[in-house]
C-alpha cells in the first residue's frame, strides 16, 4: 500500500555531509529516547568511517553509488520485502503510477526469448494507430539499438514530451524486412478500470487492475454509465489479480457505496503522524446496490482494503480466493539525486479492526514461530471475520487447475511465439475465427519439437534424471539404470500425448493469444468473460432474487 510521497527538498550532499546530518538530526531527538538514540548516533559514525577508509585505502577504485546501494540494500534485507530503495529510474515508475499519466506511446514491452518484445498494445494511442503488433521485437528506437534490452534504456527513449516522435524499428515474423514507423508520443492515462460493461440482464462489471489517484473517478464513471444503462440487479466489482496502489484511491472506491462519513480504513503506526482514520466524505451513487466482489491470492494491498471494508460494512458479498494478506502501508521518502525511499511506515486495519496482514516479518527474522490464532471480529451487521490471513471470501469459487503441460508451453513463450508466427502474413482474422483441428496439430508439432530442444526440461523429466543420478552413484545395477531411462523415454514421449488430453485447453488458449494481435485490450477482455467460471457464479449469485446474497450477508 502506497501513499503518495512527500517531497522533501533534500539538496545533493556528499555521502559524508548526509551522514554528518543524519547525526545532528539524532542529536535532536536524543530526549524521546535517550538510549535508542545515542545507538543511532553511534552506529552512523561507525557506517561513515568504514565507508570513508575503504573509499581512501581499499586495493581497487570503489564506486560510491555502487558502494552506497549495496550497503542500504543488505540493510534493508533486515527488514520486511515493501520497505525498498529506489533508484531514479525506478522511483519514477512510482511517481507514474501513483499519478496516473505520463509521455508515451501506448505500448508494454517484456523480454522474450532475450529480445525486448511488445507484449501488449494500449487502446487508441499511436502504436495501435500505427499497426504494432504484439510480437514485434524492438530493433531499434530513436537511434538506439535495443533487440537484447535492457528494457529501462526503452523507456528513456519512449517517454516523453507529448506531441513529440520517436522513430522505431521492428523485427515481425514472417516478415523478411524490418518495419519502419514514426510514432507520436502523447499523454498516457494510466487506467485504473481496465473495463466496465453489462455482463447479464441487469448486472454490471467493473475490472479494476491497479489503483491509481484517479481510480475513484473513474470508478464513478462506471457506475454511472452501467445505471443508465439498467445495472438494477447488481455489481460484480473484479480485484483479482489486482496489486494495490495508493491508498486514499481505495477509499474513493468505496466511499461510492457507504454512507457518507462511514470509517473505511485506519493506518497505525509507531509514528503518531502515520495514525489516521480515514473516513468516506461524499454521498454515495451505490448504496443499497448488491455487489459482489471478486479476490484472488493476487488480489493486495488497496485491493484487499476495499474488499475488507465493504465486507466488515455487510455492503458487498467477497467471492472467489482468499486474497494475498497485505496489510502494511508505505511512504516515499525523496532523497538526493532523484532516488527513493519506500519505507513500510504502518499497518491498515479494516472498519472491524482486524489487520488482513498475513506474514508477521518481525517474528519471521527473528526465527520465532508466526502466530496462526486469527483473532474472532464482526462486521457492522454482526458476521464473525478474522485477521491475520487475508480477506477470507464470504463464498469460496475455486478455478479449476491448469495441466501442467499448459504452465510449461506458457513459461516457455510457445503459445505466444506461435501465435506471433501465425499471424505474421495476415492484415486482419477471418471473421468467426477459430483454432482448426489442422492448425491445432501444427501447434502441437511446433511447441513438441520446441520442448524436445529446450534447456529447461520438463520438471518431471528433470525428477526421472535426478533420480537416474542418484541410481548412478550409487552404483545401482545396470538392470535400475535401464528402467530409469525407459521411465525417461516414456516421459518425453508422454508430452505430446499430454497435449492431445488437453486439447480443447491448448485450443483456448491458442486461441486468445492469436486474437489478441487483432483485438483491443476491452475486446480481449469481453471475449473472456463467457469462459470464466468465477464470473458466471457471480452472475449466478446476483440473479438469483437475492436469496441467496442476502443469506450470505446474513448473522451466522
Amino acid at each position: 500500500m502506497n501513499r503518495p510521497h512527500s517531497n522533501l527538498p533534500i539538496p545533493p550532499r556528499t555521502l559524508l555531509m548526509l551522514l554528518a546530518s543524519a547525526i545532528v538530526l539524532a542529536a535532536f531527538m536524543l530526549p524521546d529516547d535517550e538510549d535508542y538514540y545515542y545507538k543511532v548516533n553511534t552506529q552512523l559514525e561507525v557506517f561513515g568511517e568504514t565507508y570513508r577508509e575503504l573509499s581512501r585505502s581499499y586495493v581497487d577504485r570503489l564506486d560510491p553509488e555502487e558502494m552506497i546501494t549495496a550497503a542500504i540494500d543488505g540493510m534493508l534485507e533486515e527488514l520486511d520485502p515493501y520497505t525498498e530503495y529506489l533508484r531514479k529510474d525506478a522511483a519514477s515508475e512510482i511517481e507514474l503510477l501513483s499519478s496516473g499519466s505520463y509521455g508515451g506511446i501506448g505500448v508494454s514491452v517484456g523480454m522474450r526469448d532475450s529480445m525486448v518484445t511488445i507484449t501488449d498494445v494500449m487502446d487508441s494511442y499511436s502504436a495501435q494507430r500505427e499497426g504494432i503488433r504484439i510480437g514485434d521485437r524492438i530493433m531499434e528506437i530513436n537511434g538506439v539499438r535495443m533487440l537484447n534490452g535492457p528494457i529501462e534504456r526503452l523507456r528513456e527513449q519512449t517517454r516523453g514530451l507529448p506531441n513529440t516522435t520517436v522513430p522505431i524499428t521492428i523485427q515481425r515474423d514472417g516478415v523478411d524486412t524490418l518495419l519502419h514507423f514514426v510514432l507520436t508520443r502523447e499523454a498516457i492515462r494510466v487506467r485504473s478500470v481496465s473495463y466496465s460493461g453489462m455482463v447479464a440482464d441487469s448486472v454490471g462489471y467493473v475490472r479494476l487492475t491497479r489503483f491509481s489517484t484517479n481510480a475513484g473517478d473513474e470508478m464513478r464513471a462506471a457506475i454511472l454509465d452501467l445505471q443508465r444503462r439498467g445495472m438494477e440487479r447488481g455489481l460484480i466489482l473484479d480485484l483479482r489479480d489486482n496489486p494495490g496502489g495508493v491508498l486514499e484511491a481505495a477509499v474513493d472506491v468505496v466511499a461510492k457505496f457507504v454512507p457518507s462519513g462511514s470509517v473505511i480504513v485506519s493506518t497505525r503506526g509507531r509514528d503518531t503522524a502515520e495514525s489516521e482514520e480515514y473516513r468516506s466524505t461524499e454521498e454515495p451513487i451505490a448504496q443499497g446496490l448488491p455487489v459482489v466482489i471478486m479476490v484472488d491470492g493476487y488480489s493486495a494491498s488497496a485491493a484487499e482494503i476495499v474488499a475488507g471494508a465493504m465486507q466488515d460494512l455487510d455492503v458487498g458479498v467477497v467471492m472467489g480466493l482468499p486474497s494475498f494478506g497485505k496489510g502494511l502501508v508505505q511512504s516515499t521518502r525523496l532523497l538526493p539525486d532523484d532516488n527513493m525511499l519506500k519505507m513500510t511506515t504502518a499497518r491498515y486495519y479494516t472498519p472491524s479492526g482486524r489487520c488482513i496482514q498475513k506474514i508477521d516479518y518481525t517474528n519471521e527474522r527473528a526465527g520465532r514461530k508466526l502466530d496462526t490464532n486469527h483473532r474472532l471480529f464482526r462486521t457492522r451487521g454482526g458476521r464473525p471475520v478474522f485477521d491475520h490471513g487475508g480477506v477470507q471470501p464470504d463464498t469460496l469459487v475455486q478455478l479449476p487447475d491448469t495441466a501442467a503441460i499448459i504452465v510449461r508451453l506458457v513459461e516457455s513463450n510457445l503459445f505466444f511465439r506461435f501465435a506471433s508466427q501465425f499471424a505474421s502474413g495476415m492484415r486482419a482474422l477471418p471473421q468467426r475465427f477459430a483454432v482448426s483441428d489442422s492448425l491445432l496439430q501444427a501447434f502441437v508439432q511446433f511447441s513438441t519439437q520446441e520442448l524436445n530442444e529446450s534447456e529447461t526440461p520438463d520438471p518431471l523429466i528433470d525428477d526421472v534424471n535426478q533420480l537416474r543420478d542418484a541410481a548412478r552413484r550409487a552404483r545401482r545395477s545396470t538392470q535400475v539404470i535401464e528402467q530409469i531411462e525407459k521411465l525417461r523415454s516414456v516421459a518425453k514421449a508422454d508430452q505430446k500425448s499430454e497435449m492431445e488430453r488437453h486439447r480443447e485447453e491448448v485450443r483456448r488458449w491458442l486461441r486468445d493469444e492469436i486474437t489478441a494481435r487483432f483485438s483491443s485490450q476491452h475486446d480481449r477482455t469481453a471475449k473472456a468473460i463467457p469462459d470464466d467460471r468465477q464470473i458466471a457464479a457471480a452472475i449466478g449469485l446476483l440473479r438469483s432474487g437475492g436469496k441467496v446474497y442476502r443469506r450470505l450477508l446474513a448473522v451466522r
